[in-house]
């Protein structure tokens, strides 16, 4: 019985529980950033091969011009018909939560750049989880009526129509 008290008394440093915590996110951030960039390859193999995939990319691309290509691929494979993604703090800014259960999607971010031992520069990527309008909890708050849709709700929450919706007819 006395040992479990000597075990309470017993306590790590905070510095070794910061590198414990350290080891493990820059593992499981890694493991994310390496499964984005497989997501990616696949996305591009799948597209050029399907004509729906294709279309469904182009309208992400053209929906979101200042995301990079590999973000429209994530997105066109994971959630072609998101209009508004915004990361967790960014919706939380808004006074809008996320919705029980949603997880959202990795997109990839610049991070920092860095001289690699041949002497070249290079671009790290970090991965943010961002999620839609349709998995928070804005359509329910900015829903006064059911004609409310996605569209007309990212238009009163983030200030914008999105692409789609203003493209010209010809």
């Amino acid at each position: 019985m006395m040992e479990n008290y000597n075990d309470l008394l017993t306590e790590t440093t905070p510095a070794e529980q910061s590198d414990y915590d350290k080891a493990s996110w820059k593992n499981r951030k890694k493991a994310e950033r390496e499964e984005a960039f497989a997501r990616v390859a696949d996305a591009a193999l799948q597209i050029s091969g399907s004509p729906t995939l294709l279309q469904n990319y182009l309208n992400v691309q053209a929906q979101f011009g200042r995301y990079s290509i590999n973000n429209c691929l994530l997105i066109a494979t994971s959630k072609p018909e998101g209009t508004a993604f915004k990361d967790f703090d960014g919706w939380k800014k808004e006074g809008i939560s996320i919705a029980k259960g949603e997880t959202g999607i990795v997109l990839l971010i610049l991070g920092k750049t860095y001289i690699a031992k041949d002497g070249t520069e290079k671009q790290s990527f970090d991965t943010k989880r961002v999620f839609d309008i349709s998995q928070t909890t804005a359509l329910q708050r900015l829903r006064p009526s059911s004609s409310m849709t996605p569209v007309s709700c990212s238009r009163l929450c983030c200030g914008r129509l999105p692409a789609r919706s203003r493209q010209r007819t010809i």
